[in-house]
């Protein structure tokens, strides 16, 4: 008998959540190209106001048609879900309250991970008295 797959979203997944976790936290609501402004690393006006989230600049080598795959996987699956503005008419994402907790259960167990590394530079000019 034929069983159907389950979903299992990767890290990818889980970085897409995150950024839109925490922008809906500031109470903003992003559409899937500014998801991936922000995952990119782009340093336009806009997603350079987010370079502190730890999930900026952690999928510089995706292009935008993949990372709105990874979306449309996430609003199939319920982990997202879309909202309307009636000032630009424009259908913006959010995270549900199953995105939230499953986000959750992924950073508790995987959270060293997820964060960006920071490596400390040796100076290459120093004063010597």
């Amino acid at each position: 008998m034929y069983q159907k797959k389950q979903f299992e979203p990767t890290t990818s997944h889980y970085k897409i959540l995150q950024t839109i976790k925490l922008l809906n936290d500031k109470h903003l609501f992003p559409l899937p190209e500014g998801v991936g402004k922000i995952l990119r690393g782009e340093e336009d006006d806009e997603a350079i106001l987010y370079k502190d989230f730890p999930t900026y600049k952690t999928l510089i080598s995706y292009p935008s048609k993949k990372i709105c795959r990874y979306i449309l996987m996430l609003l199939r699956y319920e982990y997202l879900t879309k909202i309307f503005d009636r000032k630009s008419n424009e259908l913006y994402l959010r995270i549900t309250e199953f995105g939230k907790t499953e986000l959750e259960k992924y950073l508790k167990k995987y959270k060293p991970k997820f964060k960006k590394k920071v490596v400390a530079s040796k100076p290459t000019i120093v004063k010597i008295d």
